[in-house]
């Protein structure tokens, strides 16, 4: 915190080494000075500055030297001298303190001189600053000194850290020294630049977004309140202190306030440091900032704070109106005033008579009053007002309204016959005071939890009352009409009417179906129309006849041994003691396909060395859709091969071994997957030629040589003999030699 004097508190005055200035003109302002106030420990010290303008003959008026202000440029080695005066005023009187400041500052100052005041905590400083030789009033701005520096805060910790966030806690200052108002924390990575956080009256705070792995120097120090305000419903009164960094000379404070959810507005409050808002909205919280100016501009706003104005009385309310009027009573209503401007403490209405007195009612936050006990046929004048805790506001417009005639009373004896399950017979007698030529009378039937109906006749006292709901209450009751309207309603009788067949059970669902099995279920019917006995379930598979299930007041069934994958059409309907209802609406579902039984009939035929057709008869229970066959043919001792086949019931194998016998089956495929195999058949197939042999030659002389060979790897049959071929080397052949199997470790001497 820190106090400035003002730059206008601050004359020019005659440079001291110029001696051609006469008494109508200042030649030259060559200096002046000013001291920018800054509070160190308890002592306010005045830094002085001296500044120079141009030289300019200008006449010696106050409003001549107001402009040298604006020309002012620093100015070094000047030679003039000062005197700096400060008053202090203090809550408690310090007659000691006082006369010890005055006595220090009462001395002549010169350029570059610092002045040091003690001060106490909360004191009240009034500075005035003037140039010797020129004696006028100076602009005194009014401050408060900062309350004295609180004390460090107590048990300061740090818990929960994690990689980027730490939370620490803290106690408040043992000495607060005018009331802790929040608390700055500032926190430096080590090496790097400080963030500072500032907070309320909390004494916790989650510092987050850190370095991970990195050490961090933390601080805490208390704030006190600054400034102080008076309220009132249309103004508030601001205060504040200057900024503790001015940074230049302040050219005043610009003051913003905005309404709870209204607009941003401002003001200039010139180079005061308090300020009156006013036209403001009563009972409205205001959010109130100030920040200062330099020639650079605005600073930063201060810490907003939040006001809310006083109450005031209310607007008059508004569209005052009045419905339900009779010969007795009327009902008024209105809407909340416009301005409420507080606390809605309720309203009062005052209803007179014509040539009669006030009556007054008065109510809490309702916006309708019913006023009773009026007089017949009479003209009255309503007003209402409204309340906050400051007192009444001005009343509503004034309404007038007009009372009816009387009604007649209730018929009397009313009575019912002749009861079913949709009509009932209502009769009556006349009323005892008809107060007027009967007109007819209205018949009000309610069921119970149902809504209202009436049937109008005309001097009968008897009545019908048809379509009627079965097994139902109803309240009846019967009223009398004059010209003045109707009158009162008759005692209600209650009546039930008898019971009669259900309507049909609602949203039947179907669920946890499968191939064989299905889940009903439904709700009750709307319209039971009597105590339900219970419910019958008819399902009909397409094609195929029906079959029922008859159950108490379940409202779900299971219906198994059904058939795969076929479409059943599902209903159901309610019973009570009259009979079975109409049936619900039909439901379509089809049970799940299973996997189909095995092909029948699977058969061979076209049978050669490499290659046979397979044929079969679709299954006799196919299960669901067919997607196709599967088969499977396995050569002696070897793993099986596997075809997928399309909606065919015949297909070739080829690539088969020669002379290798194979077992062949075939299954289908549905939706649910491949049914079981068929009953499989065996197959041989032809022989064929064998692969060569693996010749090798041993023994070899000038005429012969001796040939070995090993049987063939695929035989492809029942081996009977080989023959031996040899010719020279780019001859023809000379000679073929024939073996039978009998022939020892397949070895022939040939000789050439």
């Amino acid at each position: 915190m820190s106090g400035e004097a003002e730059e206008n508190a601050i004359q020019p005055v005659q440079d001291p080494l110029d001696s051609q200035c006469d008494d109508e003109h200042l030649l030259k302002v060559s200096a002046t000075v000013s001291f920018n106030w800054k509070l160190i420990g308890r002592r306010l010290v005045g830094i002085k500055t001296v500044q120079d303008i141009d030289r300019k003959e200008e006449q010696c008026e106050q409003e001549k030297r107001d402009e040298m202000f604006e020309k002012w440029i620093e100015m070094k080695g000047s030679k003039a001298t000062y005197r700096v005066l400060i008053d202090v005023f203090e809550e408690v009187k310090n007659p000691l303190a006082a006369h010890a400041v005055r006595e220090i500052v009462s001395r002549n100052a010169t350029s570059g001189d610092l002045l040091s005041v003690a001060l106490s905590p909360a004191q009240d400083v009034k500075t005035q600053v003037d140039a010797l030789g020129v004696i006028l009033p100076s602009v005194s701005p009014n401050a408060k000194t900062p309350d004295d520096k609180l004390g460090p805060p107590l048990n300061f910790k740090a818990q929960n850290v994690t990689s980027t966030s730490v939370i620490i806690t803290w106690e408040p200052p043992q000495n607060p020294n005018g009331g802790s108002l929040g608390y700055e924390v500032s926190y430096t990575p080590k090496g790097g630049s400080t963030s500072v956080a500032k907070l309320k009256n909390y004494t916790t705070c989650k510092l987050i977004d850190l370095n991970p792995f990195t050490s961090y120097y933390i601080c805490i120090r208390a704030k006190t309140a600054v400034g102080s305000q008076h309220v009132t419903s249309r103004s508030v009164t601001i205060c504040w202190d200057p900024p503790q960094n001015p940074n230049g000379s302040l050219q005043g404070y610009e003051v913003s306030y905005t309404p709870d959810g209204g607009p941003l507005s401002s003001v200039d409050a010139k180079k005061n440091t308090t300020w009156k808002l006013t036209d403001m909205k009563p009972y409205t919280a205001y959010s109130i900032s100030a920040k200062a100016k330099t020639v650079a501009g605005f600073g930063e706003e201060s810490i907003p704070v939040i006001v809310t104005t006083l109450e005031s009385v209310p607007s008059p309310p508004l569209n005052l109106k009045v419905q339900n009027v009779t010969s007795t009573s009327v009902t008024v209503t209105w809407e909340p005033p416009q301005n409420p401007n507080g606390g809605s403490l309720g309203y009062e209405v005052s209803y007179t008579p014509k040539e009669g007195s006030t009556s007054v009612t008065k109510l809490k936050n309702y916006t309708t009053c019913k006023l009773i006990d009026l007089k017949p046929f009479t003209a009255y004048y309503i007003c209402v007002r409204a309340k906050t805790a400051v007192g009444f506001g001005e009343g509503s417009v004034s309404l007038t309204v007009s009372t009816k005639e009387n009604a007649p009373s209730p018929p009397l004896n009313l009575r019912t016959q002749d009861v079913t399950s949709t009509s009932v017979t209502v009769n009556w007698d006349p009323p005892q005071n008809p107060n007027g030529k009967l007109q007819g009378y209205e018949v009000s039937y309610t069921p119970c939890g149902g809504c209202l109906s009436s049937v109008y006749a005309r001097n009968n006292t008897t009545c019908e009352l048809t379509n009627l709901k079965p097994y139902m209450a109803y309240s009846i009751s019967v009223k009398a009409k004059t010209i003045a309207g109707f009158g009162e309603e008759s005692i209600p009788v209650i009546v039930t009417t008898l019971e009669s067949v259900p309507s049909p059970p609602l949203i039947l669902k179907v669920q946890n179906v499968t191939s064989t099995s299905v889940t009903v279920t439904w709700n009750p019917p709307q319209n039971r129309n009597g105590i339900l006995q219970g419910y019958e379930v008819s399902y009909t598979p397409k094609g195929g006849s029906t079959s029922f299930a008859k159950l108490k007041n379940d409202a779900t069934c299971k219906l198994i041994d059904l058939k795969p994958f076929t479409v059943y059409y599902i209903c159901v309907r309610a019973r009570t003691v009259v009979g079975f209802g109409d049936r619900s609406v039909l439901l379509t579902v089809s049970t799940s396909e299973i996997a189909p039984s095995p092909p029948l009939n699977l058969k061979t035929k076209n049978v050669t060395s490499t290659t046979v057709t397979v044929i079969w008869d679709p299954p006799q229970n196919l299960n669901g859709q067919l997607q196709g066959y599967e088969i499977s043919y396995t050569p002696n001792g070897e793993r099986p091969t596997v075809v997928d086949v399309q909606n065919t019931t015949t297909w070739k194998l080829t690539d088969l071994k020669p002379y290798t016998s194979y077992s062949i089956s075939v299954r289908a495929k549905t939706g649910a997957g491949f049914g079981e195999k068929s009953i499989p058949v065996t197959i041989s197939t032809l022989e064929s030629v064998p692969s060569p042999p693996n010749v090798q030659t041993q023994n070899v002389t000038s005429t012969s040589v001796t040939v070995i060979w090993e049987p063939p790897k695929n035989p492809n049959g029942r081996l009977l003999g080989y023959e031996v071929s040899y010719a020279p080397n780019g001859g023809s052949c000379e000679c073929t030699e024939h073996y039978n199997m009998e022939i020892d470790r397949h070895e022939a001497l040939h000789y050439l």
